[in-house]
């Protein structure tokens, strides 16, 4: 009885041993095994499936073979209980958890790891913790059951895979050696602080005009038209490219030129900016030599606060310190508008029923249609002298885009009486010059650092030189040049108003129409009078 009992328990200790083991045979850890392999080896980077996918494939995989290989391991020196597997998955997953879910711990293992000699570089990304989904298989999967004893064969197949799945593991973790990993990029920040730091880059959601910005970039700097940000686990000497290419605007070119803002611990909120860089390649790593100062932002200890310290070529400053008066001229011109008119209208004549002046100083016109006999209401907002209407009228309106860009004409015309007897009012708004009968008008903006405008954007005033009958003059906004001569197709004289007139070079997502989109603009009102009501 007793030869038995030791001959059962003999038996009962080979199916425990076999039981933390032999799970290495399920065909669900050699296929996540096999994906894990084939994954790393040979789709990553061939082209043959996207890179989302393949990053995923890999961190799904891993989190089965991973965990089953520490709970293997674990049994193989005896520890085979509950508690025992869950320190084993604890050892992997949390790690895999810490180091996609900050930075600053993914640079603290690429630290430990590069001090054992081990070329190591872990990028967090929290998306990949969506793998953790699979972990509740692998738990399942790993939970001991009974099993009858292992044949030779199936302990040395069992080794095998253990020595397998490790190196895949490792394969998979580790960085490649063959040589440095390259950035393609125009500015940069290298990180000369002596220790692994996390940055956070933010880049400002706005089209920047390459050749104006100059000098001019960190004057464009307010928080609210930065993005939300993308953080950084940067290693001690490590590099970073500012560039991003994200940006689909045909008005930028997202490698010459930007504006960028940077945060980190121990350092003041820094705006970046640059306008005239040519992208170039470089190592994501320089331990020794500080490499070519264009576009270089270095990133320097100094007691407890990190300093930066710009190369050639790039503009650094501090936001708080960046509220500086403007050297600009002032502006004292405003804007045109109009309320939108019907396009099946435009053409037809309308009669004046009365025009009312509002408290903002802005027309507001009662028109009756003689087509429909509709009565419609109109606003317009220009200078008083600019309306040559009066109630009783009878005109024609045509609204209509001009160029392809944000200019609009606005055209009244009176339609009673001669050639001579008639007036008109033709208002451009928002365009870069005027094309009228031989009246030619252009914009030219001022030498100076820029105003920031509310909603973000950078301008510089704009002056206007208008030539008619080979003379030229200027006008600054808010000036007006009267013409002796009809520069139109009615009337007897002309008034030409130049109501205002910006180069916007910083132009901000969020801001309104007439400051969303990079380039000089300038509004302006061609008043033609009839004779007996000429000025």
């Amino acid at each position: 009885m007793s030869e038995i009992s030791t001959n059962m328990t003999s038996v009962s200790r080979l199916g425990r041993f076999r039981t933390a083991r032999t799970t290495l045979l399920h065909p669900v850890f050699w296929a996540a095994l096999a994906i894990l392999v084939l994954n790393d080896h040979l789709l990553k980077g061939a082209g043959l499936v996207p890179a989302l996918l393949t990053g995923k494939l890999s961190d799904f995989a891993g989190l089965i073979v991973a965990p089953w290989l520490a709970v293997a391991a674990f049994g193989v020196l005896g520890a085979r209980t509950r508690s025992a597997r869950t320190l084993a998955f604890a050892l992997v997953v949390l790690p895999f958890a810490l180091t996609n879910a900050s930075p600053m711990c993914a640079a603290w293992l690429d630290a430990a790891m590069s001090a054992l000699g081990l070329g190591w570089r872990t990028w967090s990304d929290p998306t990949d913790l969506v793998a953790l989904a699979v972990l509740p298989l692998t738990w399942h999967l790993t939970t001991p059951r009974a099993a009858r004893p292992a044949q030779s064969g199936a302990r040395a197949l069992e080794r095998a895979s253990l020595v397998l799945g490790a190196a895949a593991c490792l394969a998979t973790s580790r960085a490649p050696e063959p040589e440095p990993a390259t950035i393609h990029t125009t500015a940069w920040v290298l990180n000369r602080t002596g220790e692994p730091i996390t940055l956070r880059v933010h880049w400002a959601e706005a089209d920047v005009d390459c050749d104006a910005i100059a000098g001019r970039g960190i004057r464009a700097a307010t928080r609210a038209v930065f993005g939300g940000g993308t953080s950084f686990a940067l290693p001690a000497n490590g590099v970073i490219g500012l560039a991003d290419t994200m940006r689909g605007s045909a008005a930028i070119d997202s490698f010459r030129c930007q504006v960028v803002l940077l945060q980190a611990d121990g350092l003041d909120d820094t705006v970046v900016a640059w306008s005239s860089l040519e992208a170039t390649f470089m190592p994501n790593t320089r331990p020794t030599d500080d490499g070519d100062p264009l576009g270089r932002v270095m990133l320097m200890r100094r007691d407890t606060e990190i300093v930066p310290v710009a190369g050639t070529d790039v503009e650094v400053g501090d936001l708080a310190l960046l509220e500086l008066p403007s050297s600009c001229p002032r502006v004292t011109g405003e804007s045109v508008e109009w309320s939108s008119w019907l396009d099946d209208r435009s053409g037809d004549v309308h009669r004046i029923d009365s025009i009312d002046v509002g408290p903002d100083g802005c027309f507001g016109f009662q028109l009756t249609s003689e087509f429909d006999a509709v009565t419609r209401s109109f606003f317009l907002c220009v200078p008083s002298f600019a309306v040559p209407f009066a109630a009783g009228s009878r005109v024609t309106i045509d609204d209509t885009v001009v160029g392809t860009g944000p200019g609009r004409r606005l055209r009244m015309e009176s339609g009673d009486g001669e050639v001579a007897e008639r007036a008109s009012l033709t208002i451009y708004a928002g365009v870069d010059g005027v094309a009228h009968s031989g009246l030619y008008a252009s914009l030219e903006p001022a030498s100076c650092e820029g105003d920031r405008q509310p909603c973000g954007a950078l301008t510089m005033p704009a002056r206007s030189i208008v030539f008619y009958a080979g003379v030229s003059s200027t006008l600054e906004p808010g000036e007006a040049r009267l013409f002796d001569v009809s520069v139109d197709l009615v009337g007897v004289r002309s008034r030409l108003l130049y109501a205002r007139g910006e180069q916007v070079i910083f132009a901000p997502d969020a801001c309104e129409s007439t400051r969303a989109d990079l380039g000089v603009r300038g509004d302006f009102v061609l008043t033609t009078y009839a004779s007996g009501g000429a000025p």
